[in-house]
């Protein structure tokens, strides 16, 4: 609310009733595409299906594969962030066995 102009914080009772008509859009969205492509033979939610409901909002039809592909990268660098942090803390437990190695290890008491 804060970025069209509206105070930092909105009252309550404004967040809940946008929350409500997000939803009910959202859901009316899904209902339609999902009830188009079971028109269609398909027996699951497709993005074509989606894609062919907002075609007639010609801002939400072109913005949508922009987010579709702003999501992909989003995924892709935090597959690639966890690849990197694992390969850091396999680096790091390799060196912490060779420095412990000389180290008595005592067994495990049981509390």
């Amino acid at each position: 609310m804060y970025g069209f102009g509206d105070e930092k914080d909105a009252d309550e009772r404004t967040l809940t009733l946008l929350k409500h008509y997000v939803e009910e859009f959202i859901e009316n969205l899904v209902t339609r595409a999902y009830t188009r492509g079971l028109k269609g033979g398909y027996s699951k939610l497709r993005l074509a299906d989606i894609m062919q409901e907002i075609r007639r909002d010609e801002k939400m039809f072109m913005r949508a594969p922009r987010l579709l592909i702003a999501f992909e990268i989003a995924k892709d660098a935090r597959a690639n962030q966890r690849d990197a942090a694992n390969k850091v803390l396999a680096k790091y437990a390799e060196g912490t066995d060779n420095k412990l190695k000389h180290v008595k290890k005592e067994p495990a008491v049981a509390p």
